[in-house]
């Protein structure tokens, strides 16, 4: 075995480790974890993969997600109110019934995700990557979707088809296109 795939391999179950360490603390809860999480995101350099994690229903009101990996994670129900979600990676994720509300998910990547259900309120979407995302029943009022990406996208060698937003309500939210 040669050394940079054992060096790969430890850095992959260091990860795992992270994922399942910072899961738990999230489950738990309080103002305290979300300190934790930020003074450690602030002390990290780069980017962080939390892909697969489940915060279902975990309480990250203000926490400071910039550059994460979210990857297939589940975060139905979670209450992500102010949240900094800012150029993170949230492709395939589930936010089920979610609180998003005055999050900034500017240049994020939300290619299949999954708001069905999510509370939206005047969150920035700017630049955000939403093709193949559902947003069907989603409350997304005075949110800002300007320069957001919606149409059909291949990335990953995936393709994503088009925004759902089914019975979303997008009152007084910013909307743009491009025309083809």
């Amino acid at each position: 075995v040669s050394g940079d795939a054992g060096a790969r391999r430890y850095d992959a179950r260091m990860s795992e480790c992270l994922t399942e360490m910072w899961q738990a603390k999230f489950q738990q809860g309080g103002p305290e974890v979300i300190q934790q999480w930020n003074q450690y995101r602030n002390e990290r350099q780069g980017p962080l993969s939390l892909d697969g994690i489940d915060l279902t229903g975990a309480s990250l009101e203000r926490i400071g997600f910039t550059e994460c990996s979210f990857r297939n994670a589940t975060l139905d129900q979670a209450n992500l109110t102010n949240a900094g979600l800012q150029n993170s990676d949230f492709a395939g994720a589930s936010f089920r019934g979610a609180t998003l509300d005055r999050a900034n998910l500017n240049s994020a990547k939300l290619h299949g995700a999954n708001l069905t259900n999510a509370s939206c309120i005047h969150v920035n979407f700017h630049e955000a990557h939403l093709a193949g995302a559902r947003l069907d029943r989603a409350k997304c009022s005075r949110a800002n979707f300007q320069a957001a990406e919606c149409n059909e996208e291949t990335t990953d060698g995936k393709k994503y088809g088009a925004l759902s937003a089914i019975g979303a309500d997008f009152v007084r939210s910013y909307l743009t296109y491009d025309l083809p």
